[in-house]
């Protein structure tokens, strides 16, 4: 590896970084239709710092924290990517700094020493270090097992510094409302910072039995700041009854969403539970949600919240007339967006690992779109010689794309809407089966 890699100016933030850093910034705000921040007045000042979030939706979830944080990050990565040149100084570019194991050679334990020395140095600069506890990413709304390496570096942290700073953990929740789309909801949970000092004493006598017990804590904290379903095989039914209760009851976007996201843990936590047992009222529930998630199939309709059903024909009508008066807008964000926006879904098509696609997703798109309106801004300079008309027409195409974009997803919710409408009442089982859930629903409520 060249010496120019071997020391990252991690500590010198480059033009190009923080120009790069507004635009995705900028990006990820639209790529989400909102995103929601909790606990960040818990966020410690001027301590070692190392965040640890669960880890779901690969570079997504990397993002979330860096964004979400007022502070530098970094970040570690195994350093047997960092072997290529380019790959190294594109990694060091991004923050990412090497992580030896005993694999990576004899020298590996010299090498972590001072990667860490740096890790102390730039934390206590202010910047914030990021590891994902899980090590790998989970495929669903569980918090995987945590491995050590969270726990570890965290000691090493302190011990680099001669246990001379207090180093603190923060686990840090991830919650998204669907993983692998756009244009959908984020929450993000922070949690109390977890103090490592109490624990260095028993780190010098016995650094395994340290791990152990940081790590227990943090599975604790984590879990508290998530939704975690103890297998996959509850998600089907924990999402359907999520589905079910998501009934907006503030004004507040931000409130309704948190509310939301109390409700999934608490339905997590009855599911968890109901599944330990093993009881007669969790085979009747199982066996509900199956069946009743077989009709939604066989009628072609999704699932709504509890209110969404009753709307009246007169609603459902001046829905569909609003949907028409704003087709020629759609129909104008399409024209100009519709290739950037779909060549990325049809380059990660053959993607087997779901969790991948958000990232490549986001990652494609940004590309495409940069490339594709400077190009659009070229043919206008050659087509107009009227300043003020390019610069109105070049900002309205990405405001006309997200509207397009919105305006697509309400007209699948209303031609939903419409089915249920229509369809739903010739089936009085699919109604009976709803019901049931609904009431089972309002019994945890209680």
């Amino acid at each position: 590896m060249p010496k120019k890699s071997d020391s990252p100016r991690l500590g010198t933030p480059l033009f190009l970084y923080r120009l790069l850093f507004s635009l995705l910034r900028f990006y990820y705000h639209l790529y989400y239709k909102r995103v929601t921040i909790v606990g960040q007045d818990q966020l410690p000042e001027n301590v070692p710092l190392i965040i640890t979030p669960n880890h779901q939706n690969a570079l997504m979830d990397a993002l979330a924290v860096l964004f979400a944080i007022d502070r530098p990050v970094f970040f570690l990565a195994r350093a047997d990517i960092f072997k290529k040149p380019f790959v190294a100084r594109l990694l060091y570019f991004l923050r990412i700094l090497p992580v030896y194991r005993l694999r990576d050679g004899a020298n590996s334990v010299e090498k972590n020493r001072a990667v860490f020395a740096k890790a102390v140095r730039l934390m206590q600069k202010g910047w914030v270090l990021t590891i994902m506890p899980e090590g790998v990413h989970s495929e669903g709304k569980t918090l995987q097992r945590l491995k050590k390496g969270a726990s570890r570096i965290a000691f090493q942290t302190a011990e680099a510094d001669g246990f001379k700073s207090p180093v603190f953990v923060l686990p840090f929740g991830i919650d998204y409302e669907h993983p692998d789309k756009a244009g959908t909801k984020l929450l993000l949970n922070i949690g109390k910072p977890l103090p490592v000092a109490p624990l260095y004493e028993k780190y010098q006598r016995d650094p395994q039995m340290a791990f152990v017990e940081l790590g227990n804590e943090l599975t604790l904290a984590l879990k508290k700041q998530i939704v975690h379903l103890d297998t996959l095989e509850l998600e089907d039914c924990h999402r359907l009854l999520c589905r079910l209760s998501a009934v907006d009851t503030f004004k507040s976007v931000e409130k309704n969403r948190i509310e939301q996201f109390k409700k999934a843990q608490k339905i997590a936590n009855h599911l968890n539970d109901l599944n330990q047992k093993q009881g007669a009222e969790w085979e009747w529930l199982q066996t509900n949600c199956r069946n009743y998630l077989s009709n939604l199939k066989k009628h072609n309709l999704k699932e709504v919240n509890t209110k969404q059903p009753l709307n009246s024909w007169l609603r459902l009508v001046v829905q569909s007339l609003f949907w028409l008066i704003f087709l020629p807008v759609q129909a104008y964000g399409v024209l100009f967006n519709y290739l950037p926006y779909k060549l990325p879904s049809l380059l990660i098509k053959r993607i087997k690992d779901n969790q991948f696609v958000s990232s490549l997703n986001f990652g494609l798109s940004f590309f495409l779109f940069l490339i594709w309106y400077a190009l659009l801004f070229v043919a206008m300079l050659v087509s107009f010689d009227n300043w003020v008309l390019i610069i109105f027409v070049l900002i309205s195409f990405p405001y006309a794309g997200l509207l397009a974009f919105y305006q697509f997803k309400f007209s699948l919710r209303l031609r939903n809407s419409w089915r249920w409408k229509i369809g739903s009442k010739k089936d009085s089982e699919l109604m009976q089966q709803r019901q049931l859930l609904i009431n089972q629903l309002k019994l945890w409520a209680n």
